[in-house]
């Protein structure tokens, strides 16, 4: 009873797409042929062979303005190691002077693929598994039509994001790369490992709901809301150890607070057969309807179904 939605991936890693055709994304090719970002307003930068200033070359820096004179007006951020300057300063430096840096754009909720766009063309809307590809090497994300662009450069076998190489599309050598993340701590790694171990197969490995839990676990206190719905789920039907209905209750909670759908669905779901919590019809009509409401089918059927329940308790239900 209830939903259980486990996505074993954040997006589809893929090393060699063919041309997915459509309009070129403005996408610059810079120093040793590597794919960069173009120059614009908001974006991160290193300033790079300034003569005049060498106390800042190897700085970060910030796109302020582009000059009608061609040049760039940036400004400078703190130095950590060297401190040196105090207040931000803002220059002008020729753009040839300038190393864009690949920094994905803020996002309101890093679970939610709603607010994320592609920070090379900065058009596409990013959604997992449908419009965007992932590295495995890192775990940067860009739209499928700019990810196919950078394979057709002419540096197509190195991730433009952490250089590293992308030729080896192995088994072996993907899962040694998520594992790699993994074990730094990468929040979306740790998801997907857990994912690759609930269900097994993928990339050779052998099904562990234990282990699966584990790293379920590791990805929630890193903030992974989907990990927290996994778990949730882990503990509600005793795969990987024993049923716990407080538990599971609680990951839910995690999910659902963190904006996560199938999260707020189960919550609403719990409170109203009093699964791990005290019976709340009042909850579970508010879950319910979030649910509902961000297009959940299960929530609204849950809400079709026991509107009794909650008439009965003379609570106003307005059916979906």
């Amino acid at each position: 009873m209830g939903k259980k939605s486990k996505k074993k991936d954040n997006a589809q890693t893929k090393q060699k797409p063919v041309n997915t055709g459509g309009v070129a994304s403005p996408v610059l090719f810079g120093i040793g042929g590597h794919c960069r970002p173009s120059i614009a307003v908001g974006r991160y930068a290193m300033v790079l062979n300034l003569k005049s200033r060498p106390e800042l070359n190897g700085d970060k820096c910030i796109v302020e303005k582009l000059l009608k004179s061609g040049r760039v007006a940036v400004k400078m951020c703190q130095n950590e190691i060297r401190k040196t300057y105090s207040e931000p300063e803002v220059i002008s430096v020729s753009p040839l002077k300038l190393e864009m840096i690949w920094d994905l754009p803020s996002r309101s909720n890093p679970n939610n693929d709603e607010d994320e766009i592609c920070p090379v063309c900065c058009d596409t809307v990013l959604i997992t598994n449908e419009t965007c590809s992932l590295f495995a090497c890192c775990g940067a994300r860009i739209c499928n039509q700019c990810f196919a662009r950078c394979c057709m450069g002419p540096d197509p076998d190195r991730c433009p994001f952490c250089r590293s190489s992308t030729k080896d599309t192995s088994d072996e050598a993907e899962i040694a790369k998520i594992r790699a993340r993994a074990n730094r701590g990468d929040a979306n790694a740790c998801y997907n490992l857990g994912g690759y171990y609930d269900f097994g197969g993928k990339f050779g490995i052998q099904q562990d709901q234990k282990k699966a839990r584990e790293w379920y676990k590791i990805a929630t206190l890193k903030g992974e809301v989907r990990a927290a719905q996994n778990l949730g789920c882990c503990h509600r039907d005793g795969e990987g150890g024993p049923i716990d209905l407080v538990e599971a209750a609680k990951y839910f909670r995690i999910a659902a607070e963190g904006g996560y759908v199938p999260g707020i669905t189960n919550l609403g779901i719990a409170y109203l057969y009093g699964h791990g919590v005290k019976t709340d019809f009042q909850e579970a009509e508010k879950w319910l309807k979030l649910g509902a409401k961000r297009g959940d089918q299960m929530a609204a059927d849950q809400l079709m179904q026991f509107s009794g329940l909650i008439n009965a308790q003379r609570i106003h239900f307005t059916p979906y």
